[in-house]
């Protein structure tokens, strides 16, 4: 099974630095360079070759609009997969970190998200989600399928963490079109012993790679 993520291209948010969560649009659509990077996306899945058998989706209209850019280059079309939705950020989203801090000074938000900030997503939520993620799509597609899946940044390193098989959430600075690129033997996934550190299983072809940017 190959299992490719591809970060959303960037947007008004992102230029401003922005805590951008699950707030609709029209607040967080692509940017002018936004839609370019989507293009340059597809134009390298398409000078690979490459082809999905299933294709997923964060509802959010950023994810949509970058898969949007791969229109009529595949048969299958992106379906919307709620799992994939960006962490929510409660009374932060939309605000810059220093307007963030000036309106909430007493709120930790060096991290990000903490439980500390009311309305945002518990931290245990979004493992959960992400182990979920990884689950649902080891359950449902064959060892065949290439499952290619357009999310945000914040739930993708949960989803990471999920697939690598770490309890620790890392610092990865997951950029706009990025790849995350992995082929995996699912009919042996649930296996112990030998099989875990058998390489020729599990293996990383690309990891954050943004190189058609």
């Amino acid at each position: 099974m190959r299992l490719v993520f591809v970060r959303h291209a960037e947007t008004y948010a992102n230029v401003e630095y922005r805590f951008q969560g699950q707030t609709p649009p029209p607040a967080f659509g692509l940017s002018p360079t936004g839609w370019e990077q989507a293009a340059a996306l597809r134009g390298r899945f398409d000078s690979e070759g490459f082809a999905p058998t299933n294709f997923y989706c964060s509802p959010l209209q950023r994810c949509l609009d970058t898969a949007s850019a791969m229109a009529g280059l595949w048969a299958v079309e992106p379906v919307k997969w709620d799992d994939l939705m960006e962490i929510g950020m409660g009374i932060v989203e939309g605000l810059t970190l220093d307007e963030a801090r000036r309106q909430y000074p007493g709120l930790d938000l060096e991290e990000r998200g903490t439980s500390s900030i009311p309305g945002a997503e518990p931290l245990r939520e979004r493992r959960e989600r992400g182990e979920r993620v990884v689950q649902t799509v080891l359950r449902d597609h064959d060892d065949d399928a290439v499952v290619l899946m357009v999310s945000h940044g914040g739930i993708l390193k949960h989803v990471l963490s999920a697939l690598l098989g770490t309890p620790r959430y890392w610092g990865i600075d997951v950029g706009n079109t990025a790849i995350f690129d992995f082929q995996i033997d699912s009919t042996r996934w649930g296996e112990g012993g030998g099989a875990l550190m058998n390489s020729r299983l599990w293996r990383i072809n690309r990891f954050n790679d943004a190189s058609h940017l």
